[in-house]
């Protein structure tokens, strides 16, 4: 494999079809304990707000919003309307970090 493309339609191939593939660096910045705790609970899929959020990860309001615009931008997270308001959801069923080391072919 060389590049993320490569890696994401090789793993289409095998039925993963809704995957985001980062690199590295990105992974290493973005993915931290903090964060994919956050992640877990959007994954359960009861959205709630920045705060609430914010409350039941016993974190400050400024760092999750700053983790969920972080999250935005790298496009792992997206918002949803709701009837009244935006909500969070995971946009991809699979994150993954592209590998350490591949051989070339």
């Amino acid at each position: 494999m060389t590049d993320r493309a490569d890696l994401g339609r090789a793993l289409a191939k095998q039925g993963y079809l809704d995957v985001l593939v980062t690199n590295r660096e990105t992974a290493k910045r973005l993915l931290t304990d903090e964060v994919q705790d956050l992640l877990h609970l959007l994954a359960k899929g009861r959205t709630k707000t920045v705060q609430d959020l914010a409350a039941e990860l016993c974190r400050d309001v400024t760092e999750v919003n700053r983790d969920i615009d972080d999250l935005f931008k790298e496009d792992v997270i997206e918002y949803e309307e709701d009837s009244h308001r935006s909500a969070l959801r995971l946009k991809h069923r699979l994150v993954i970090a592209e590998p350490l080391i591949s051989q070339e072919d």
